[in-house]
């Protein structure tokens, strides 16, 4: 389905920052000891860079950080982040590793561990560490590892189980743009039209781009108001004018 795969080609930007890097550690066993003053600020500097795209100074700050918090897990994730980034896998890998020897337990580490695993093709073994991840009493964001195990499944065509992990996102963490979206294409994609519906209208409640609406289009067609269907394409013309999206007779087919 296209706007599956656009969509998700978009999320992968999104879903691999990690929600404890840059701020106050608060898991007893991510570095004991906490991140030195210098860490601290070169590893903020890091995670700020690497949201900018600007890898090449996000590694050099991440590498300060390694030389004063050797032992840091946030330290080898952020760099295991970069990596994975710059197509330098096996250094991913190995700093992903590394991150997961200091902080076995660590809720965030298994996140960003899961969402490399299933970026290199191992589904399954991603969401055994998202389901990990879910069991660290001290990880703040569940419905971050829920979303990802999400998507995790759903890129790999398992459509209930996505359905599953994104319902229990969202009832942690209501009107989540991403977890509306994503459920949106899982119920229509398992041909739950009216469902479907009713995840885009809050999803476009939230704010419109071009995804949504060309998926609500979609939806519309499926669900058998074509009025509504046009509707919506209308206004993917009117509002994105400058969109590559289809608009016509091709958007209408799954």
């Amino acid at each position: 389905m296209q706007q599956h795969k656009i969509f998700l080609a978009i999320l992968l930007l999104l879903f691999l920052v990690p929600d404890a890097i840059a701020k106050k550690k608060e898991h007893p066993e991510n570095n004991p000891g906490g991140l030195t003053n210098k860490g601290r600020v070169n590893l903020g500097l890091a995670q700020s860079y690497f949201d900018n795209q600007d890898l090449e100074t996000a590694l050099a700050r991440a590498n300060e950080a390694l030389r004063t918090d050797p032992k840091s897990a946030d330290v080898h994730a952020m760099l295991g982040l970069i990596y994975s980034h710059i197509a330098q896998n096996d250094k991913a890998a190995a700093e992903f590793r590394r991150a997961l020897e200091l902080a076995p337990n660590s809720g965030a580490i298994l996140n960003i561990d899961g969402v490399w695993l299933c970026q290199q093709g191992q589904a399954a073994q991603a969401d055994a560490q998202f389901i990990k991840a879910l069991q660290d009493p001290f990880y703040k964001q569940p419905e971050q590892a829920l979303f990802n195990a999400g998507q995790c499944a759903l890129s790999a065509g398992q459509l209930p189980k996505a359905e599953l992990y994104l319902r229990s996102s969202l009832a942690k963490a209501p009107d989540q743009p991403d977890v509306l979206l994503s459920l949106a294409q899982v119920e229509f994609a398992q041909g739950n039209f009216m469902d479907a519906r009713a995840f885009i209208q809050r999803r476009d409640s939230l704010g419109s781009s071009p995804q949504v609406l060309e998926l609500a289009a979609r939806i519309e067609d499926g669900a058998g108001d074509h009025k509504a269907a046009q509707n919506y394409r209308e206004r993917l013309r009117d509002e994105f004018p400058t969109s590559t999206l289809p608009t016509g007779e091709g958007a209408k087919r799954p």
